[in-house]
């Protein structure tokens, strides 16, 4: 039993290490990668959130007319597949970046208006002039 509890300690150390360098690897590999694994689905793969489109507009659609978006052409070859998950990974990074920025605009040009109006007052036209113009 003790030796059976040692080997699967070691296992679940061997594991742990080769998550922790599969990870390492994929952060040398491109910067937005994430650090977290994803959770496995049931049939054994990752769940890389792409979800299974079946025909909308085909009345006799069944099982079978179902298909993976991005689905592997080969279960060896899932270079394509990582490619499709790590742009969408991309886009998300992108519309998160542009949530932030949402608004800017305006404000800015609100703010630059107020600063005009505020020199145009204490600046005679030259100076204003030299001031916006450089």
């Amino acid at each position: 039993m003790e030796r059976a509890y040692e080997a699967l300690k070691g296992l679940e150390s061997g594991a742990r290490a080769e998550a922790r360098e599969h990870r390492a690897l994929l952060k040398k590999a491109h910067a937005l990668t994430p650090a977290t694994m994803t959770p496995a689905a049931p049939d054994g793969r990752a769940d890389d959130g792409f979800a299974s489109v079946a025909a909308a507009d085909d009345d006799d659609a069944t099982p079978s007319a179902n298909h993976l978006l991005f689905a592997r052409a080969d279960d060896n070859d899932d270079g394509p597949h990582r490619l499709a998950v790590q742009l969408g990974d991309h886009v998300d990074a992108l519309r998160a970046n542009l949530r932030q920025t949402a608004g800017l605009a305006p404000r800015l040009a609100r703010g630059r208006a107020a600063l005009q109006a505020v020199l145009l007052r204490h600046l005679d036209r030259a100076q204003y002039e030299r001031v916006l113009l450089g």
